[in-house]
């Protein structure tokens, strides 16, 4: 069953189809759920055509997107259009863009796309700037493809969207360019307990699956391409950076948590579609089948 549900075309139509039906239940006469649901089926497509060129599963899946599809489905507290939603779409872009400068010097191109996401990820979140920050190091040291023309070509993608908004400040003479550089650095715990419970044991049952998953992955790493592992250890590195963030900024907890889902969703497809064991991988399918569900079930019943 594992098998036919992983490697099945089928799936990621289905997953969308039920999608829908999660997202539009509450009202479907509701313009900005119709638009919310289209951005995260437009999103599934990124998914998809980044796992199409970059291979994360070795074989012909459409897990990584059916997999995100169905993260989202299950929580209705994400599900209302927001700006927070441009900076999970510029994480997604990011991902796409720079996976495919793996020792590529002549990259500059494609690494000022995925910072260019990154700076308009930034000002709708400023303590993106900490992803940007580990997408830097990481660029340096595990994908090879810094060169002084990229190193250029991501400055100038970073700080373009802020050139934009100050241009149209000066033109239109408003307050837009308003920035809270100090959000980028508060810190503090307190107000994780105030958030509701929901989102709460979603947060937790995400961050289980997510810690097997990478468990998984570093114990069969070699099975990979060197790229795609490269890849892989960025995502488990942004992965503990966003769990910080979501404890240690909770105020912007719903923005975060997109955040999480994008970036658990290849982690959790590549257990779900390459976990060796037949007893294993059927038991963790069936685990994982009944967590979904009980997200779900628990988020909708609290709606």
């Amino acid at each position: 069953m594992r098998k036919n549900i992983t490697t099945s075309i089928a799936t990621l139509p289905i997953c969308i189809a039920i999608a829908c039906i999660l997202w539009l239940f509450p009202s479907f006469k509701s313009l900005e759920g119709w638009i919310s649901l289209g951005i995260t089926v437009g999103m599934s497509y990124i998914f998809a055509e980044w796992n199409n060129r970059t291979v994360l599963l070795r074989v012909r899946s459409r897990m990584v997107s059916s997999t995100f599809v169905m993260l989202m489905a299950f929580t209705p507290f994400l599900h209302s259009l927001s700006y927070d939603m441009i900076a999970a779409v510029a994480l997604l872009l990011t991902y796409y863009s720079l996976s495919h400068t793996y020792q590529d010097l002549n990259s500059q191109g494609l690494s000022f796309y995925a910072y260019l996401s990154l700076g308009i990820g930034t000002t709708v979140l400023p303590g993106m700037w900490w992803m940007v920050l580990v997408f830097f190091i990481m660029q340096v040291i595990l994908l090879r493809s810094v060169t002084w023309r990229s190193l250029l070509a991501n400055l100038m993608a970073l700080l373009l969207p802020y050139w934009t908004l100050l241009a149209y400040t000066f033109v239109r003479t408003s307050d837009l360019f308003y920035y809270d550089w100090a959000a980028v650095a508060q810190f503090s715990s307190e107000g994780f307990g105030q958030i509701s419970q929901d989102r709460r044991i979603t947060l937790y049952i995400v961050l289980i699956l997510s810690f097997f998953s990478s468990f998984h992955f570093l114990r069969n790493y070699f099975s990979d391409k060197i790229r795609v592992r490269m890849v892989f250890y960025i995502i488990i590195l942004q992965e503990i950076v966003l769990t910080l963030l979501i404890f240690f900024q909770p105020a912007h907890f719903d923005a975060y948590m997109r955040l999480l889902l994008v970036n658990s969703a290849p982690l959790l497809a590549h257990y779900y579609t390459l976990a060796k064991g037949f007893k294993i991988r059927e038991c963790w399918m069936t685990i994982c089948f009944l967590l979904f569900m009980s997200i779900g079930l628990m988020n909708y019943i609290l709606l």
